[in-house]
């Protein structure tokens, strides 16, 4: 070192040094950055309240509002569609830059493509002719007084086709519950909105709650999970940037809302902080879907002989308390399976075998064609050439004979032993065994009976597996789960649906502590529980898993219970006594607890699997014809449960989108801001 190095160290000592700049950091508070839709989003700037905002170029400062603690934050519009880079420069240091990704209000998001023809019904609810063909229409909006004197915003609107209602009370606390509709359909109209009547939405807009739902959430129009959790997403971005930011969201409601909390919760985890499902159902391919193509398929066969007279043998190979269940779910099944289904889910455009066989063809695969994706092989197994003049239903070309793909289907019943249980248990004889086994045989994409067993197409099975359409449980670990349920095990609503969760649960995470299950009574508001569960969560501030908060913070009084003559009972050998729980067919027929294969893979037919059953020759002979190709081996996972490279059990992928095609891609983390 020079003499004239070491005389400048004492000049840069002495120079004064800069203050630290802290991180910028830039993130969207309504969505993720990638998911935005209606061409605004709400974001805040931490890190420096004096920078410049940019949204493509253009100076956008001006919308941004600084907190008490320092932040800014801003209600950003005039996106365009497509991806928009946002850019924070602060006076000194490096810029920040964002980069949202907005999609049209009446979207899709990730849901894929839209299905067609979809007629908008927006005059119908009160918000006039729409204004394009996604059905979007300007959001009405009026002033109402609740049953405690609380004024309210009633909003009604469209999103993401469909029709929107938000309510929000003037001493709004910042927390959402979302309703879910029950029952189950596929219309291709956006529907007439049920509104916020229901006793469920008055109470927590009464408590301080807003309160949501959509027709894209009611299962009685729209039985697809992934729209469903795709317009919970969309809805909550516009609670978000209309009325403020959302603490957490409860889910509530019956049967078909059961089923699409679950569905919602597991396959895409954040959308919603909270379950408060009634009339429990565990999800909708499996519990709904599979069942009502078995009972379809038992109810025929027993019908056709007359070795089943006796309602008690029916029952036994039925799993149920009773015969109630399948004889309901039989006069179901053509909600899901059947083509022609009698709703005219499109209107004129809809499938009929005579008159439009060509048509939109209404059953649960067909509305989900974006998910399960079309049979190469038409619509049925027989083919027709790819020649001009191609009609009927049966045809080779990918797109059917007019134009309008054949969905795949998932159900499969191939292998399956109805009434193996019941056999094993000398509740039915040897020759009912053989005689229903050989009876059942199947459906074919019409839902027309077949001798033959039904088969899934494999894609479909691996793809309701891997998406999520299945519920596996792992994503539902995040969330608290309060269930009210009956004790009728002659409904299909029976109590061993939510056991099938609870065994789901601890295959997937180990234990069900998140999941309590009050019975035939309720402790008080089950929201009111909810709630205080919740808050808790929040306020843990602690950098563990969200999941071993959810435990953690459990309040004493959600526990397991049922209630006996209007007594609170917590000692489940009493409940189970008082309230013995079934099984359902599946089970019936030998399946494992959590009941969610849906190919079950093969084994030989073996006498010795039958735990000393005498079956003749001739039975034996008739038993093997049944079942050329081998019976369920419920010993190992079915088809699609597992991962192909090691051979186990495989969680679903969260977070998935189909607009890359059916079977879905990993969205994979939201995007965040980053230096420039």
């Amino acid at each position: 070192m020079t003499w004239r190095e070491l005389a400048l160290i004492p000049a840069l000592v002495a120079l004064p040094l800069s203050p630290p700049q802290p991180d910028l950091d830039v993130h969207v508070l309504s969505n993720r950055a990638d998911l935005v839709s209606g061409g605004d989003a709400l974001v805040r700037v931490t890190g420096s309240a004096r920078v410049r905002v940019e949204l493509n170029g253009a100076d956008v400062t001006s919308r941004f509002v600084p907190g008490p603690d320092g932040t800014l934050t801003g209600l950003v519009d005039g996106l365009s569609p497509g991806a928009n880079v946002l850019t924070v420069r602060p006076p000194r240091g490096r810029a920040e830059r964002l980069t949202i990704t907005d999609h049209p209000p009446g979207g899709p998001v990730f849901s894929g493509p839209q299905v067609r023809p979809w007629q908008c019904q927006t005059a119908e609810n009160g918000l006039g002719p729409a204004l394009n063909d996604r059905c979007d229409a300007a959001p009405v909006r009026s002033e109402i007084t609740l049953g405690n004197g609380v004024k309210a915003t009633l909003e009604r609107g469209t999103v993401n086709r469909g029709i929107y209602d938000v309510l929000v009370p003037a001493n709004w606390n910042h927390k959402l519950v979302w309703v879910f509709g029950a029952g189950t359909g596929q219309q291709y109209r956006q529907g007439v909105s049920r509104g916020l009547t229901m006793p469920e939405a008055q109470e927590a807009a009464a408590k301080g709650f807003a309160v949501a739902s959509s027709t894209m959430t009611d299962n009685s129009l729209h039985s697809n999970d992934v729209t469903s959790a795709e317009t919970v997403m969309m809805v909550k971005e516009h609670v978000v940037e209309t009325y403020g930011e959302i603490r957490y969201t409860i889910g509530r409601g019956g049967s078909g809302g059961a089923l699409q909390q679950y569905l919602v919760a597991d396959a895409y985890p954040g959308l919603l902080d909270g379950l408060l499902p009634t009339q429990d159902w565990p999800d909708q391919i499996v519990g709904a879907y599979r069942e009502f193509g078995d009972c379809a398929a038992l109810v025929r066969a027993m019908d056709a002989s007359q070795l089943w007279s006796d309602p008690d043998d029916r029952t036994a190979v039925f799993g149920h308390g009773g015969t109630g269940v399948c004889a309901t779910s039989a006069g179901r099944a053509p909600d899901y399976m059947k083509p022609d289904d009698g709703t005219s889910c499109a209107g004129e455009a809809s499938y009929d075998p005579a008159r439009n066989p060509g048509g939109v063809r209404c059953t649960l695969q067909d509305f989900m064609i974006s998910i399960y994706g079309a049979r190469p092989q038409g619509c049925a197994g027989v083919p027709c050439a790819r020649v001009e003049g191609c009609s009927g239903a049966s045809c080779a070309r990918p797109q059917g004979c007019s134009g309008v793909p054949c969905a795949r289907r998932p159900w499969d019943n191939v292998g399956v032993q109805y009434g193996l249980t019941a056999l094993r248990d000398g509740r039915i004889s040897a020759e009912q065994f053989v005689d229903l086994n050989q009876r059942v045989g199947g459906f074919d994409i019409d839902m027309t009976w077949t001798p033959s067993r039904s088969e899934a197409d494999i894609a479909a099975v691996e793809i309701a597996h891997r998406t999520g359409r299945v519920v596996f449980g792992r994503g539902l670990a995040q969330v608290p789960i309060l269930v009210v349920r009956g004790t009728d095990n002659n409904d299909y609503h029976y109590p061993w649906r939510s056991l099938v969760l609870r065994n789901r649960l601890d295959r997937a995470n180990g234990h069900h502590r998140n999941q309590v299950l009050w019975t035939n009574g309720s402790d008080g508001s089950p929201l009111d529980v909810m709630d205080r569960w919740l808050a808790a969560v929040e306020a843990d501030r602690r950098p563990i898993p969200l999941p071993a908060k959810v435990v953690r913070h459990r309040p004493a009084e959600a526990v397991d219970a049922c209630w006996i003559s209007g007594a609170k009972v917590t000692d489940q050998a009493a409940c189970d006594q008082a309230y013995p729980h079934k099984a359902d067919t599946r089970v019936a027929a030998g399946e494992g607890p959590t009941s969610d294969l849906l190919k079950c893979r093969l084994k030989p037919l073996r006498r010795e699997d039958y735990g000393g059953v005498a079956f003749t020759g001739e039975e034996w002979g008739r038993l093997r014809s049944a079942f050329p190709a081998g019976v369920c081996d419920y010993s190992r996972p079915g088809v699609g449960q597992t991962d192909p490279a090691t051979g186990r059990l495989r969680p679903p992928q969260p977070w998935l989108t189909f607009t890359t095609g059916p079977g879905g891609t990993p969205l994979g983390p939201p995007p965040s801001s980053h230096p420039l």
